[in-house]
């Protein structure tokens, strides 16, 4: 993958023409327990999509984790001379209070718990708004109420970070609360909380496209086992084999040749869209593993190394993309990589680098000093750029960002002259960086001898690829990284050599070919079009 496509899948969900602005952070805490009233019950909501999921691992950075924080960054706006804060205990009261505390940088704590009232046997959800540590504004918002305020996330962020929060919808809400509860509880009050849904989780995993498919076709004659019924009400003739053979994008996009009607409904859409997250979940956890695993090993830090600005910018985008979490895992509105900040750092990075086209001879530690300044510099000419430092672990995630595109390039570097070993690629399993110069790269008439057998890469730039310094301990579990990658669009070149080899992954996604020499979907619409309509 080229340096610039790299660079736009990266920040496929960073808008890098928007400029930082001064921010408000808001931050949440669920549940708090001494907001109860006297004789108020804790009520927590049962997480959402337990069924579909796998439970969270004890190790939060097995998910990207470490703090698990829970927090909006709010732009200020100037405060609306004609607008007054309510402290009536409706939706519109608190978004008012809301709006009132962000109108200046700071941060204000919106702490909550979820009850059931004392007279009435009825949800109650208590906000608190602290503001400078000593002011504070209670509501209390009966269910209703809270509805009519989880509604209006498409116009106020934060309320989509509460709404994942109140639900532990992604992995790092039920961290969040996990730990509060533990911290109030100890472990025997999490396990009562937990004990009523525990055994729920990943109970009915996301069906794939076909087995969806094959619950809408219905047997339309006895002993005609290829006469199906689809939804629309027609009738078909549907080959097993040819439905076997259907790739999943087929299944899911099969509709009646006769009206057109698609055979999948919504909620089996619904059902495709969370097995794409589950699977993109998965696929983030494979990369992140192989991120930590480089951070942990040791490397020498003053050793001298060459590297070519484009091998910069493809690690940069990398590691920054490696920290992009998916809905599973985060709510997009806490992403490092979702910040018009880190936005405005890549995008000096880009101004320094991309057009420069030389070779910088320097050690990691020199790299990374070079690297922060070029961020320190980049920050300094945004708008807002004191209030950067506001926004939760932003700081600590610029540092890792940093830090493992450097690590990459110390403990990963390949000097391969071969196309597909430019940039970010695999070999064997593990994460490379190809350290090659444009210029360097081999010819058409080299690749076509190396694809063929023929040397042309010295036997000591394969012993520097693959000698012990650069193979990590634990590959345990990494056996379907490069799959799951690929499915995900990870910015990842293939390093087989030329060689054209398929892992068994990857036939299984490969068109299956029928005797005819037609593709299997060919043939399935070849078969539905000339049936005539079958009379039951």
């Amino acid at each position: 993958m080229s340096t610039l496509a790299a660079l736009a899948h990266s920040l496929a969900h960073v808008e890098l023409s928007k400029a930082p602005k001064a921010v408000h952070i808001l931050l949440l805490e669920f549940p708090v327990i001494n907001l109860l009233p006297e004789g108020g019950r804790l009520s927590l909501p049962q997480p959402s999509l337990v069924a579909v999921r796998e439970k969270p691992p004890f190790d939060q950075n097995s998910y990207a984790v470490p703090d698990a924080s829970i927090f909006a960054v709010v732009q200020v706006t100037p405060p609306d001379p004609y607008c007054f804060a309510s402290a009536s205990n409706t939706a519109q009261g608190l978004i008012k209070a809301v709006e009132t505390v962000v109108c200046e940088p700071g941060v204000t704590t919106m702490e909550l718990v979820r009850y059931t009232g004392t007279k009435r046997n009825a949800e109650v959800t208590r906000f608190r708004l602290i503001n400078k540590g000593k002011t504070s504004v209670v509501f209390d918002l009966d269910e209703p109420a809270l509805v009519d305020l989880l509604k209006k996330q498409a116009t106020q962020k934060w309320i989509g970070v509460l709404s994942d929060l109140i639900h532990r919808r992604s992995a790092r809400s039920y961290y969040h609360v996990h730990n509060r509860l533990h911290a109030a509880y100890g472990e025997n009050g999490v396990d009562a909380e937990e004990s009523n849904w525990s055994t729920q989780w990943d109970t009915h995993p996301p069906r794939p496209a076909r087995e969806l498919l094959e619950a809408r076709l219905s047997r339309a004659q006895a002993g005609n086992s290829s006469a199906v019924q689809l939804p629309c009400g027609h009738i078909v003739v549907v080959r097993e084999v040819m439905l076997q053979a259907l790739q999943a994008d087929s299944c899911a996009m099969y509709s009646c040749h006769k009206c057109e009607a698609p055979a999948l409904q919504p909620e089996d859409f619904k059902e495709l869209a969370l097995k794409t997250e589950r699977r993109q979940a998965a696929a983030f956890v494979a990369v992140n593993r192989q991120w930590r695993s480089l951070e942990g090993r040791m490397v020498d830090d003053t050793h001298s190394m060459l590297v070519p600005t484009t091998a910069l910018l493809c690690a940069l985008a990398a590691a920054l993309g490696s920290l992009r979490p998916t809905l599973f895992i985060a709510s997009p509105e806490m992403s490092f990589t979702n910040f018009a900040e880190t936005a405005a750092v890549f995008a000096g990075f880009e101004r320094k680098l991309q057009n420069a086209n030389v070779t910088y001879e320097t050690t990691p530690l020199a790299l990374y000093a070079m690297l922060r300044d070029f961020a320190g510099e980049a920050r300094g000419r945004q708008p807002g750029a004191d209030e950067t430092t506001l926004i939760p672990s932003w700081t600590e995630d610029l540092e890792r960002w940093l830090r493992r595109a450097v690590r990459l390039l110390a403990d990963r570097a390949c000097f391969r002259r071969h196309p597909k070993h430019v940039g970010v690629h695999m070999h064997e399993g593990w994460l490379c960086c190809g350290m090659q110069e444009p210029n360097v790269v081999m010819s058409d008439r080299e690749v076509e001898m190396d694809e063929n057998g023929e040397e042309i890469t010295s036997m000591a730039e394969l012993a520097d690829l693959f000698d012990g310094s650069t193979v990590v301990d634990d590959p345990t579990g990494l056996d379907d990284f490069e799959t799951l990658a690929r499915q995900e669009g990870f910015a990842l070149g293939d390093a087989n050599d030329g060689e054209n080899q398929q892992s068994p992954e990857r036939e299984c996604f490969q068109e299956q070919e029928l005797p005819g020499g037609n593709s299997a979907e060919e043939e399935l619409l070849a078969w539905d079009s000339e049936d005539e309509d079958i009379v039951t």
